[in-house]
């Protein structure tokens, strides 16, 4: 368990591959008002991005549940979580 200096670290430090994605300073494509599938232009920035991976994997096991991550909107990363949390249970690991 970190103690409470190493939590305000985490809590306000952006990981290192936040700095060299394709998006960074694009939150209107990534946070698009209402709802329904992810922007067409934001997953084509996600498609050509350097740290997609990175990127999906943070928004999943965060949970990060609004937005555009690694290419997905949250309706496609809550279904990547069902299948992942499913799978640990069976005691199958992807």
């Amino acid at each position: 368990m970190p103690d409470a200096q190493e939590l305000l670290r985490i809590l306000v430090d952006r990981p290192e591959w936040m700095r060299r994605a394709e998006c960074a300073g694009m939150t209107h494509l990534f946070f698009p008002e209402g709802s329904g599938p992810p922007p067409t232009e934001a997953r084509l920035i996600c498609e050509g991005c350097a740290v997609t991976r990175e990127c999906l994997g943070y928004a999943i096991t965060v949970p990060e549940n609004w937005g555009v991550w690694g290419g997905m909107g949250p309706r496609q990363r809550r279904r990547v979580r069902a299948v992942v949390s499913e799978s640990i249970k069976e005691g199958r690991y992807l």
